[in-house]
């Protein structure tokens, strides 16, 4: 997987290197192209010509059970390490607390949980 996740960091420099940042605003497909081109690649815009124009409808509640995330009645938020995609979550979260976007406390419920729950 770590290759993958270094194909996608190098689409993300790819784009802010050729100049897709906030400030500017690009069509999808010059972002998408910038990252393709970045990686010697046309998975991006593959993709996106596979799925843009056919948006699927997701249910967040079987996915946050898949991924062990379920809110208490008090609102607390607890991991299921036994679920399904549990792995996937804890390499999320491992990744946030590694990068310093939260800690090993709240944080970490506002940046996982408070999408949809």
């Amino acid at each position: 997987m770590k290759g993958l996740k270094n194909v996608l960091q190098d689409a993300l420099r790819g784009i802010l290197n050729s100049g897709g940042t906030i400030v500017n605003d690009w069509p999808i497909e010059q972002a998408l192209t910038a990252g393709d081109q970045a990686t010697g690649t046309t998975v991006l815009m593959d993709l996106y010509k596979e799925m843009g124009s056919a948006p699927k409808m997701t249910d967040l509640d079987v996915l946050w059970k898949q991924l062990g995330v379920a809110r208490a009645a008090d609102a607390s938020v607890h991991f299921d390490d036994k679920a399904p995609l549990a792995d996937i979550r804890a390499a999320i979260t491992r990744e946030m607390i590694a990068i310093g976007l939260c800690s090993n406390n709240i944080h970490v419920e506002l940046f996982v949980c408070d999408v949809s729950l």
